[in-house]
């Protein structure tokens, strides 16, 4: 007979993960009302500076970059971030080290202990246990991600010091619409009145004003991409401009990122609008050491570069396109509810073939045969990732004995979070 453990008696952190996937009524369930409540039973200290970011694409990298400038300034820090690639605890980061696994039971005993009876969705839950491990290692400042709900984004609990907004695209159609306006507000409803919120590139238009001022009694504090900060690229480097306290701040001849230059000019503007001093070295040295995993991650194995990134609608694919020279393959494989067309479209010229494969357990993803309707010709369906590797070093062989040498060749693995830490797990890169 299974005894059913209850979650105070669990000893794993797999146990617990299984226990909060199926504790509330829904996976995803926006609103403020329930971690506000455990939040403030929690009485959390406060640390020095909160700097929350929001956006259809770069938050993670912005983050990171935050979090070394952070570090380099002898900061202790704290990051929280969703989803992860292959194990939970890369979601939760103190000074540059995933959490472990002992630490998440404890945090997570915690947070049962102090929930009562308010039923916790898993993000909100998680989203705790983040906050009380930050607060009971007295870190700075603490760096979060919001999710896709924004203003009604569980971590959205916060009153950040500073906001920043890092990018608005269509994705996640399905909770927030198809209304670029109305996802521009939502994402801005991370903001704080009189405390400043960056807006990366595109983000502010004058309808988003104004839907600000109906809704904040006093808005925000505004930091403009192309206004209050802009940057121009050169050939290999580029210049920032800050406008702070009537002053301008300007750093040359900074060298180019293969991650969004406009991701590193967010970072930087929160960092002074935080109150913090930032020097051209600082900035030269976080360039030189800002990678994040599956972020254009490049990875060489046999005469092969793997190129893996998130990316997974249409505006990062666009992204991936202009950043990397064609690849021979590009190894596809996305869920359902994304844009397929756009991202497929925006793809299309990237690779001369392209491998599509199956997400196996994952009954969000689109099947194979499906992604295939999006293309017209060059495509090979596998049933995995595991097995689109395995057909790379297939293809590589059949070419070698054409050509009776090794050819090297250019990989490209796109499509979700999913399918990139598959094979950021099979090609043994551990985040």
């Amino acid at each position: 007979m299974t005894v059913m453990l209850k979650p105070l008696e669990f000893t794993t952190k797999a146990q617990w993960l299984s226990y909060l996937e199926q504790a509330h009524t829904s996976e995803i369930d926006l609103g403020l009302s329930r971690i506000t409540k455990v939040f403030k039973t929690l009485n959390l200290p406060r640390p020095k500076k909160i700097i929350t970011c929001a956006g259809t694409n770069g938050k993670g990298s912005t983050l990171r970059f935050l979090e070394i400038l952070a570090l380099k300034q002898n900061f202790t820090v704290g990051k929280y971030t969703s989803p992860h690639l292959i194990e939970f605890n890369e979601r939760i980061v103190i000074n540059d080290k995933q959490v472990s696994d002992d630490l998440l039971i404890q945090a997570l005993q915690v947070i049962y202990q102090n929930k009562g009876d308010v039923s916790l969705s898993y993000f909100e839950y998680t989203t705790l246990v983040a906050l009380y491990l930050f607060a009971h290692f007295k870190l700075d400042i603490w760096l979060i991600e919001v999710g896709l709900g924004g203003r009604l984004d569980a971590s959205n609990c916060l009153d950040a010091d500073v906001g920043i907004v890092s990018s608005i695209a269509l994705d996640h159609a399905d909770w927030l619409g198809t209304d670029l306006d109305v996802i521009r507000f939502e994402k801005c409803g991370i903001g704080r009145t009189d405390q400043p919120l960056i807006l990366g590139e595109d983000v502010y238009t004058t309808n988003l004003h104004q839907r600000l001022v109906d809704y904040f009694e006093v808005i925000p504090e505004l930091h403009v991409c192309d206004n209050e900060f802009s940057w121009t690229v050169n050939d290999q480097s580029f210049d920032l401009s800050v406008y702070c306290n009537g002053q301008v701040l300007s750093y040359k001849d900074l060298k180019q990122p293969i991650l969004p230059v406009n991701n590193a000019a967010c970072a930087i503007t929160a960092w002074i609008q935080a109150g913090f001093k930032i020097s051209q070295i600082d900035i030269e040295y976080v360039l030189s050491h800002w990678q994040l995993a599956g972020r254009l991650t490049q990875i060489k194995q046999d005469q092969i570069t793997y190129t893996i990134d998130v990316g997974h609608n249409a505006h990062a694919a666009k992204f991936i396109a202009k950043q990397l020279p064609k690849q021979d393959i590009c190894i596809l494989g996305m869920m359902a509810d994304k844009d397929v067309a756009a991202v497929t479209s925006s793809l299309k010229g990237i690779a001369q073939q392209f491998i599509l494969v199956d997400l196996e357990d994952m009954p969000r993803a689109i099947k194979k045969e499906k992604l295939n309707e999006f293309f017209d010709d060059n495509t090979i369906l596998v049933q995995s990732v595991a097995k689109a590797l395995q057909k790379v070093k297939e293809l590589q062989s059949e070419s070698k004995v054409q050509v009776q040498e090794v050819s090297h060749k250019n990989v490209l693995i796109c499509g979700s979070f999913i399918t990139c830490g598959l094979a950021l797990e099979i090609l043994g890169e551990k985040q």
